[in-house]
């Protein structure tokens, strides 16, 4: 509970006895059980609302957090799962086989990127899956016999900028000091 709600309840109870004291003063001996009671009850209902109200945000917040934790594993292997087909990928497109078996082996291997692609680019980072897509792409292009030395160059250089994105694309969803500390302190009170 933050300082402000702990305020607010502090003077919630605070204008809640006052009324409290002002009745009990001026009502008559046989009110005054049927009052008690009645104030009795009306702090038992208080305290049961503020119970619910505290344990249905905190119920939230976990749910949040266990979420966050999930999809955090998700998206830390979907990074490591893409650049690994970056690398399978680079040493299939790069092998000594003369053109048709080359082809005949490689787009296999694109055909489960793309795949794997569709079905995990929302969890990996913007720029990670623009780049990987846009890899995956170029490698189906240039795959021909007479690469020349400037396609073979803007394909490392794709191929580097993929796997940069990638690297950082994991680093955006390592937890940090602040998020670890957030989930203690969630899991403590």
């Amino acid at each position: 509970m933050n300082i402000i709600t702990k305020l607010v309840i502090l003077l919630i109870t605070f204008l809640i006895t006052s009324i409290i004291i002002s009745i009990l003063n001026n009502a008559s001996d046989r009110l005054l059980p049927l009052i008690s009671a009645m104030i009795g009850a009306g702090f038992t209902l208080f305290g049961v609302w503020l119970n619910n109200t505290w344990s249905d945000k905190r119920s939230l917040k976990d749910r949040k957090n266990a979420i966050l934790l999930a999809s955090l594993d998700k998206r830390l292997t979907a990074h490591q799962e893409a650049y690994n087909y970056l690398r399978k990928l680079f040493k299939a497109a790069n092998a000594d086989w003369d053109g048709g078996a080359r082809r005949t082996k490689l787009m296999p291997i694109i055909e489960d990127a793309h795949d794997f692609w569709d079905k995990n680019t929302l969890f990996l980072s913007e720029e990670a899956s623009k780049l990987f897509h846009l890899y995956i792409f170029n490698i189906v292009v240039y795959n021909k016999e007479d690469v020349t030395s400037q396609e073979r160059d803007s394909l490392e250089s794709h191929l580097i900028n993929a796997g940069r994105a990638l690297k950082q694309g994991v680093e955006i969803y390592l937890p940090d000091k602040i998020l670890i500390e957030e989930l203690q302190g969630s899991t403590d009170a």
